[in-house]
């Protein structure tokens, strides 16, 4: 398999532009990441989904107390701010960068000790900095189908116990960062993925245990 050079690592998710433009209102989203696809939702259900609110939620969260930022980063928030990273709107996307900027943060705090938090998060700190190295532009609308990978894998890399957390992982660790112009893992769910206990799951089983 032939890597691509990788890009000037960047620092930070949050690359700088030349100029800032002037930001515009963003009318309130209809669409939800629910961990199957993304779906309309209901009208009355806009402004509690509306990602202008629950963006800025969490980047709270992730500067509160342990508890707050543990939910934050385990709950399912932090695959809602990678998946706005492929949202149509930049101030969506600006928003969910920041989200996960801070979380990233949080991981490289925890991972040294001074976070007051007592978890593992080493896997996710390399899932997150996959997706953060392949980025190569300010703001940039990252594909679905890579933020959907990232999504999706955020809860399988906080659980060594998941049949496909050595997949997966190992997957992270063969390459510097993610390729946007790929399906990641494609040619992995295209032979058998063994869970560990002897089990083995063809093509569309092992796509369905990413999933759960």
């Amino acid at each position: 398999m032939i890597v691509p050079d990788p890009p000037a690592a960047p620092s930070s998710f949050l690359l700088k532009t030349q100029e800032e433009e002037e930001e515009e209102e963003v009318p309130l989203s209809h669409l939800l990441w629910t961990g199957s696809g993304l779906c309309s939702c209901p009208r009355a259900m806009e402004g509690a989904l509306d990602p202008t609110y629950i963006l800025p939620v969490l980047l709270v969260a992730l500067s509160s107390g342990p508890h707050d930022v543990q939910m934050a980063i385990e709950g399912g928030g932090l695959a809602y701010a990678v998946m706005a990273t492929a949202a149509e709107e930049e101030r969506v996307r600006r928003m969910g960068y920041a989200v996960l900027e801070s979380a990233l943060e949080v991981v490289e705090e925890t991972r040294k000790k001074s976070s007051g938090l007592s978890r593992d998060w080493t896997s996710l700190g390399i899932l997150l900095r996959s997706l953060r190295d392949a980025i190569t532009q300010p703001l940039q609308k990252l594909p679905v189908i890579v933020t959907c990978f990232v999504a999706e894998s955020i809860p399988i890399v906080l659980r060594p116990a998941h049949p496909l957390f050595q997949p997966v992982t190992s997957f992270l660790l063969q390459r510097p960062f993610l390729d946007l112009n790929e399906i990641p893992m494609l040619y992995q769910w295209g032979s058998l993925v063994e869970d560990g206990t002897g089990l083995v799951y063809p093509h569309a089983q092992a796509c369905t245990a990413l999933r759960t």
